[in-house]
């Protein structure tokens, strides 16, 4: 017997999502943080297995996301609670254990995503694939993505997920629209599609667009008739939104050490070897942003894992000026860190602080009971929701990822949100920030382009 599907409490844009799915059945859904993408996703496949169209539908997403996410999400809406959903994480055994229960849908994280092609023998037993922050297979070289090329033919319906399509660069582009149409929009292989839109520049390292690149890459995406985008200010009324940089100057002697350290840094780059030069040179900029946080990991220990690694105190700057926003905030705060040395340093000087790792943080962020929560965006950027907790975020460092920034400032700024939110950025005067922040605003406008284009 069919279901009757309830989507009276949906919105609009959630039900036209919805549509989208399941008249497309290859598709793409880059929608804003906040507009329901799980929920809307998950009445799509209520309705088609109720109505027989599939019976197993495979989920893979981010880790954070798989383990706290599907399952829940789908517990609190009426039409969709009565879902089997398996969640397929953790050791070997507890994997398997999983997909040997009775399930509609089973959630996996990514990096589980080979065991499981290799488990069935890459038949796979699903017809349909919703693959949850697609803008993590934008690597083409990644096994993931190569596990799933083979199989996503299997597949009759697919759907892509993310608010981020194009997080740093539009070379990452191909490879999540190609399990949806094997490169008919793009180029067949991602040499086809560099070839077409993209000089190769340091010897073979590094892509830089054609002129006209860009806008040929929207067009094509646009024309493949597979991506509803829809924007969060397009829908929601939120709260204002204020992005304010904390300059700090940091002391002269500390300053010139800091200039020190990059001309020798520079000086060292092997002009030669262009492609080592390039690499060379990323290490050095996120030398330089540590020496910005305060710290700076020792060099006889960069290939030992960061929780091993020793480092060396080099200023309190940044803890000086967190510490005293901190003592002005009369609310919950969240701290974005890059480096685990960051962590140590505030976890020694700010009384009080909580990790994601602690159990039941999300609950009891969000009942407000939380004074100063310490996110890596990493770990941290996608599926948490944390915007009933507070309404204020201080990067203590800039993440080089545009995905890590938008992901973690969605976390707070998203639908249910009441206040204005305030997304603070501690930055030293005349250093490599600058240009980090820079970057992030140069990626941002070439996502937005994307999106505009798309949004209709």
């Amino acid at each position: 017997m069919k279901k009757q599907l309830d989507v009276t409490n949906l919105h609009e844009y959630q039900r036209r999502a919805v549509d989208f799915i399941l008249d497309r059945k290859v598709c793409a859904l880059f929608i804003s943080m906040g507009l329901g993408k799980t929920i809307s996703t998950l009445t799509a496949i209520d309705r088609l297995i109720h109505s027989m169209e599939v019976r197993k539908v495979l989920v893979v997403a981010p880790l954070a996301v798989a383990k706290n996410v599907w399952e829940q999400e789908a517990a609190n809406w009426g039409h969709t609670k009565d879902l089997r959903i398996t969640v397929v994480t953790g050791p070997l055994k507890q994997r398997t254990e999983a997909i040997s229960t009775k399930y509609d849908v089973m959630v996996i994280n990514r990096e589980n995503l080979p065991w499981l092609i290799a488990h069935y023998g890459n038949k796979m037993p699903f017809e349909m694939l919703v693959i949850d922050e697609s803008s993590s297979f934008k690597s083409h070289a990644a096994q993931r993505f190569k596990k799933l090329r083979k199989v996503v033919g299997q597949f009759r319906y697919v759907v892509a997920l993310t608010a981020t399509p194009a997080p740093d660069k539009l070379i990452g582009l191909w490879s999540q629209m190609y399990p949806l149409d094997f490169g008919i929009s793009l180029g067949r292989t991602w040499t086809a599609y560099t070839k077409e839109y993209f000089h190769t520049a340091y010897n073979g390292f590094g892509m830089t667009l054609k002129p006209d690149g860009a806008e040929r890459i929207y067009g094509k995406v646009e024309g493949s008739g597979m991506v509803l985008s829809l924007a969060a200010e397009d829908y929601l009324k939120m709260p204002s939104i204020v992005y304010d940089k904390c300059m700090i100057d940091m002391e002269e002697q500390v300053h010139a050490g800091y200039e020190q350290t990059l001309k020798s840094g520079i000086l060292t780059l092997d002009e030669s070897t262009p492609a080592t030069a390039a690499l060379s040179a990323a290490g050095l900029i996120n030398k330089m942003l540590q020496y910005c946080n305060g710290a700076v990991y020792d060099e006889q220990d960069e290939t030992l894992e960061s929780k091993t690694k020793t480092w060396t105190h080099v200023h309190d700057s940044k803890l000086d000026m967190l510490e005293s926003i901190l003592e002005t905030i009369d609310e919950p705060v969240i701290v974005a860190y890059s480096f685990r040395h960051d962590l140590e340093r505030i976890q020694k000087r700010i009384k009080g602080v909580s990790t994601i790792k602690e159990g039941n943080i999300v609950t009891r962020w969000n009942e407000g009971k939380v004074p100063v929560l310490c996110l890596h965006p990493a770990s941290a950027a996608h599926g948490i929701n944390l915007q009933a907790g507070g309404s204020r975020i201080i990067w203590f460092g800039l993440p080089w990822s545009l995905e890590h920034w938008l992901q973690l400032n969605g976390r707070v700024y998203r639908q249910g949100q009441t206040k204005p939110v305030i997304i603070t950025t501690l930055m030293c005067r005349d250093t490599v920030e600058s240009r980090v922040l820079e970057s992030l605003q140069s990626k941002e406008d070439l996502q937005s382009n994307l999106l505009n284009l798309l949004r209709s």
